[in-house]
């Protein structure tokens, strides 16, 4: 099992080339987290996606709170490419948030 850190390095790792690994859109950034939560039962990783969505549902001056991040990902997004750039973006914003903490 991989902490949330761990986790997010090789998601990083994913995400620089994400046509080579499959990933088109937010959807399938979301299916990676989803399979790390409850196949891997990766606790560390389900807390930082609540952590993140509450994080997305603010940055985007939204009241959606039974959306998830990645539905919210997409309502801003304007193409598949473009919500993987917002996705991206969010985690970078969200990263930088957590340090001043």
């Amino acid at each position: 099992m991989f902490s949330d850190v761990d986790f997010l390095e090789r998601l990083e790792i994913l995400l620089d080339q994400p046509g080579m690994f499959n990933i088109q859109r937010v959807e399938d950034i979301q299916m990676i987290f989803t399979a790390e939560i409850h196949i891997n039962r990766n606790e560390s990783v389900g807390d930082w996606s609540l952590r993140f969505s509450r994080f997305v549902i603010e940055d985007c001056n939204t009241d959606l709170q039974n959306f998830d991040w990645s539905r919210i990902i997409r309502l801003y997004s304007g193409s598949d490419a473009h919500s993987i750039d917002l996705f991206k973006t969010l985690v970078k914003r969200f990263s930088e948030s957590q340090v001043k903490r």
